[in-house]
């Protein structure tokens, strides 16, 4: 393939001469929170000017205003870089607030959405608006050439894994592209100096394939400041021969977020300025671009500079051939006869987290039914949440999981991805709650995120299907739990009358998550009062891997095994007439609990 560099957007046919000047900044040594003192002149003849940035229009202030003044004296294609129409992306909001500002460019603008669209099912007041110029309905990437530049417009509202339609797309149209430069642009960056984060894994695949094309520049922004990186590898390794150059443009006018530790390769940061980035990028075949970010009137901050193409990096060796299989392990012991395994957790999948990485590594090695005890994708239950976060690591066993949904999974209306993501093995959407047998026992699977309160039509379903069930043994799972001995969310009275509902009906465990903690009861009543004989034994298994360490406080009533510092899952194996616990910790993490109990 041809030596390439790479861009978004065809441009309007503006053709100009022009000598700026810039810093060298591939070789200057980083300066974080300043700008940078000019010290190289470029020259590019007939450049093609993109210019741009995100997180633009709100009806709460009059930035985007200010910006848009920018673009009114800068000639060229305009990108928008997602989180365009505050707060909900709904189609007043772009008549009302994106419309009479940056709309004045709608016609030589080519947009990518963010987080704010797709509050809106599947984005579509913002397809609506744009038209054509947004690429597909549902899909929204789309490319096209500027001078000596391809631009690649991606989309990290949907999924961006490796293999998913979008990626084998992107690798695909970098294939068949002549030019030799390329710049890409989407919403979510993959580097940046967060407050609680620096990187995000779940676009990891798209600069993979920008990377291996020879791409020379990345836009990005959902953080609401400015960011300037060195050029790098996609897993952060500096690399002036064959890197990526990343900007993060969050400037658009809505607000401004606070800068954390500067993170590796970061040049410059800045978070008090609104503006735009200018790019020029080159049409006489040098393979050159500058770049210039624009302060609205008043603003004293810029940064400008240069680059060139490059060619793409040669292909890694071959990997050395593999060792020998070990022999195989013994094989497993069979399970007591009538036997049956249920094993999960909650608070499962977080793209800035790597535990859920671990667990699903468990379960991998776990035969039976997999359950999730809620709060299955962080941080909204967005499509985005469960395409990039969930789907690559516990997705792996989506086939044979029995779900229930979390607050998380409600921070999207209606949980609504929850739902579409796994279909009916979800339940009725809007409900949420079902049972299903396994084995000798029957399995409820409820919903504390709907009404579950005495005489809601949740607790008349589940006495009536404990009824009908008849069965010797039965095992319920919820997201909120009755009891926890946790200080940051603790016991919850609101699940006493469903608990009663189950403590009448025979039900012997309930395993829940919400607490990010793991904890075991004694069975015990819905009160609270220890009962061996009837009562209900609760597990709390908050520990799927999105974060650990919720504290304790003076441990509760019949709670007899706690621990907050171990991924891992609990592995229940359900036989005829009694049950087995086991917890798994995920690998590194010495922490177990295991024990046995019967039927009553």
């Amino acid at each position: 393939m041809p030596n390439r560099c790479t861009a978004v957007r065809p441009a309007l046919g503006i053709a100009v001469a022009l000598v700026v000047t810039t810093c060298n900044t591939d070789t200057q040594p980083a300066a974080p929170r300043s700008a940078v003192s000019p010290d190289v002149t470029v020259s590019l003849i007939g450049g093609e000017v993109l210019v741009g940035a995100g997180n633009v229009a709100t009806c709460r202030n009059s930035n985007d205003a200010a910006t848009a003044t920018l673009l009114d004296g800068i000639p060229g294609t305009v990108f928008a870089d997602g989180d365009l129409a505050y707060d909900n992306g709904a189609k007043d909001r772009f008549n009302k607030c994106y419309n009479p500002t940056w709309g004045r460019h709608k016609a030589r603008t080519r947009p990518t959405p963010g987080e704010i669209e797709y509050k809106q099912g599947g984005a579509q007041p913002y397809f609506n608006y744009f038209g054509a110029a947004a690429g597909t309905p549902g899909q929204g990437y789309y490319s096209y050439d500027l001078g000596d530049w391809h631009v690649v417009v991606l989309n990290s509202g949907i999924s961006t894994a490796t293999g998913s339609a979008q990626e084998q797309w992107l690798r695909a149209n970098l294939t068949a592209s002549p030019r030799r430069c390329t710049v890409a642009y989407w919403h979510h960056p993959r580097f940046f100096s967060g407050t609680s984060a620096q990187s995000n894994s779940a676009v990891k695949p798209l600069w993979d394939d920008l990377y291996a094309a020879g791409a020379e520049v990345v836009v990005g922004a959902h953080y609401e400041n400015y960011e300037r990186f060195a050029l790098q590898a996609p897993d952060g390794t500096l690399d002036p021969s064959y890197g990526i150059r990343e900007f993060v443009v969050g400037t658009g006018g809505e607000a401004h977020d606070p800068l954390g530790a500067p993170a590796p390769n970061s040049e410059v940061q800045n978070s008090t300025t609104y503006g735009v980035l200018k790019l020029t990028l080159s049409t006489d075949g040098t393979g050159a671009y500058t770049w210039e970010f624009v302060p609205v009137a008043g603003g004293s901050f810029t940064d400008t500079g240069s680059g060139s193409c490059h060619d793409a990096p040669p292909p890694p060796p071959p990997p050395p051939p593999p060792p020998p299989p070990p022999p195989p392990p013994p094989p497993p012991p069979p399970p007591p006869p009538g036997g049956a395994i249920l094993v999960g957790a909650g608070d499962i999948a977080n793209c800035s987290s790597s535990g859920d990485e671990a667990t699903a590594a468990l379960l991998d090695g776990i035969d039976g039914t997999v359950f999730t005890a809620g709060d299955d994708a962080y941080p909204n239950g967005s499509v985005s949440d469960f395409a990039n976060c969930y789907n690559p690591t516990w997705g792996r066993h989506k086939a044979r999981t029995r779900p229930t949904p979390g607050i998380h999974d409600y921070n999207t209306s209606g949980a609504a991805p929850y739902f579409a993501y796994f279909g009916s093995a979800a339940g009725e959407p809007g409900k949420g709650y079902y049972s299903y047998n396994l084995g000798p026992w029957h399995v409820v699977a409820l919903n504390s995120r709907v009404d579950i309160t005495a005489g809601s039509a949740q607790l008349a379903w589940l006495k009536s299907d404990l009824a009908a069930a008849g069965a010797a043994c039965t095992v319920a799972y919820v997201y909120n739990p009755r009891f926890s001995s946790g200080t940051t969310h603790g016991s919850s009275t609101g699940m006493q009358p469903a608990w009663q509902v189950l403590y009448d009906g025979g039900v012997e465990l309930v395993v829940s998550g919400h607490e990010h903690t793991y904890e075991r009861f004694a069975p015990q009543t819905p009160t609270g009062v220890a009962d061996p004989v009837r009562g209900v034994r609760e597990f709390i298994v908050g520990t799927g891997g999105s974060e650990k360490g919720y504290p304790f406080g003076t441990p509760i009533a019949n709670s007899e095994v706690r621990d907050n510092t171990s991924f891992g899952v609990l592995k229940l194996t359900l036989n005829d007439g009694g049950y087995t616990w086991e917890f798994i910790p995920v690998a590194g993490s010495s922490f177990r609990d295991a024990g046995s109990g019967t039927c009553h």
